[in-house]
């Protein structure tokens, strides 16, 4: 009887150790801290800037994250950090790219100040920039209408969104879903302010300055956007080759 128990003990030990072990796995899960995530309050380019990108904002290279939008009152918008800077350094480190730009900001420890290198017209600036947490809000859906390409009819810049009115100032309203706009992070309710670096007071002014976009180039918008500016770019396909 002594030698058929020991037997059946040892099964049980076995099971025993196995469900310790799962157990203190999920406690160690539960209990696991996700450290907090940095952010210096500014928006990037995500996509590498191309050649005739970085020459309109005055590089002599395609390199760095451009800064798109810059959050009124963040720890950027106080350093002096404007949209359409280029970011080519943080803490010391290169950033070639918007990837490069979300990899290092996110990986440092909020409350620390960091000096951040952009380029800005050509020239070389140094900004001291203080890193705070960055926190996830939810966002409701868009205020505005996507319209997939079966119901898409009228697209007067080429780009993929129609205007609310024909008057000024040139405010967008609909949106071809998947579309260069809608990929570059239009959105509706935003107001196009400038083409390029060119003023463009007018529904008119925007298509014309737009439809001067040839194939394989992009447009640099301006856009105002709950009285912040954001800057983007609209890159036009390349032409269909035979």
């Amino acid at each position: 009887m002594r030698r058929h128990a020991a037997r059946l003990s040892l099964p049980i030990l076995i099971t025993s150790c196995l469900l310790a072990g799962f157990i203190a796995s999920l406690a160690a899960r539960k209990f696991q801290v996700t450290p907090p995530r940095g952010t210096i309050g500014a928006n990037y380019w995500g996509s590498p800037l191309s050649a005739s990108e970085a020459s309109g904002l005055g590089l002599s290279e395609p390199t760095g994250a451009m800064i798109t939008r810059v959050k009124k009152g963040g720890s950027a918008d106080a350093a002096g950090i404007r949209p359409q800077d280029v970011v080519v350094e943080i803490d010391r480190r290169a950033i070639k790219n918007g990837q490069d730009f979300g990899n290092v900001v996110g990986s440092l420890a909020p409350g620390r100040q960091v000096e951040v290198v952009i380029l800005r017209s050509g020239q070389r600036l140094s900004f001291p920039v203080l890193v705070t947490e960055a926190v996830t809000t939810a966002t409701s859906g868009p205020p505005y209408q996507l319209i997939g390409s079966e119901d898409w009819h009228e697209d007067p810049t080429g780009f993929g969104f129609t205007f609310q009115s024909t008057s000024e100032p040139a405010v967008v309203a609909d949106l071809l879903l998947g579309g260069v706009a809608h990929r570059a992070g239009v959105t509706g309710s935003d107001a196009i302010i400038a083409v390029n670096g060119v003023d463009t007071s007018t529904v008119v002014d925007v298509i014309a300055a737009l439809k001067s976009i040839t194939p394989g180039n992009s447009a640099r918008i301006t856009l105002s956007r709950a009285g912040e500016d954001v800057v983007l770019f609209l890159r036009r396909r390349p032409a269909a080759t035979q």
